[in-house]
C-alpha cells in the first residue's frame, strides 16, 4: 500500500487534529508550569513575611532581655559601693549575659532563617516535580497524537 498524497483532505484534517493536540498538550504544561511557578512564588512571600515576623519578634524579646540585664547590672552596682574586685566581677557577668543574650537572638535568626530556607527548598522540589510531571504528560499525549495520526494517515 503506497502511503497518501499529503495534499488530499484526509491527510489535512489528521494533520490539522495532530496540531490540535500538540497545542493542547502544551497548553496543559504551560498551565501545570505557570500553576507550580505561581506556588512557589505564593511559598517565597509566606515565607519572606514569617521570616520577617519572626525576627520582628525575636527583636523586642532580645531588647527587652537585655535592658532587664543593664538593670539588673545596674542595681547590683549600686548596692555594692565602691569594691572594685565585686564590681570586675559584675561587669564580667554583665558582659558574659549581654554576650549570651546577642548569641541567643544570633542563634534563633539563623534558625528562623534556615527553617524557611528548607521550607523554601521542599516548595521548589515540589514545583520541579510538578513540572517533570507535567512535561511526561505532554510527552505521552504528543505521542498518543502522533501515533493516531500515522494511524489515520496510513488507513487512506
Amino acid at each position: 500500500m503506497n502511503p497518501p498524497r499529503p495534499h488530499s483532505a484526509r491527510v489535512r484534517e489528521a494533520n490539522r487534529v495532530l496540531e490540535a493536540a500538540v497545542r493542547e498538550a502544551n497548553r496543559l504544561f504551560d498551565a501545570a508550569d505557570h500553576d507550580a511557578r505561581r506556588r512557589l512564588a505564593t511559598a517565597i512571600d509566606r515565607c519572606h513575611s514569617w521570616l520577617g515576623a519572626a525576627i520582628l519578634l525575636l527583636g523586642p524579646a532580645s531588647d527587652a532581655r537585655t535592658l532587664i540585664a543593664i538593670r539588673a547590672h545596674e542595681a547590683a552596682l549600686a548596692r555594692v559601693g565602691n569594691n572594685r574586685r565585686v564590681r570586675r566581677q559584675l561587669e564580667a557577668a554583665h558582659d558574659a549575659l549581654i554576650d549570651g543574650i546577642v548569641r541567643d537572638y544570633q542563634h534563633a535568626t539563623t534558625a528562623a532563617i534556615g527553617n524557611c530556607r528548607a521550607a523554601l527548598q521542599l516548595v521548589q522540589a515540589a514545583a520541579d516535580a510538578a513540572i517533570v510531571r507535567a512535561g511526561r504528560a505532554r510527552t505521552a499525549a504528543l505521542s498518543v497524537a502522533e501515533e493516531d495520526w500515522r494511524r489515520l494517515v496510513w488507513q487512506l
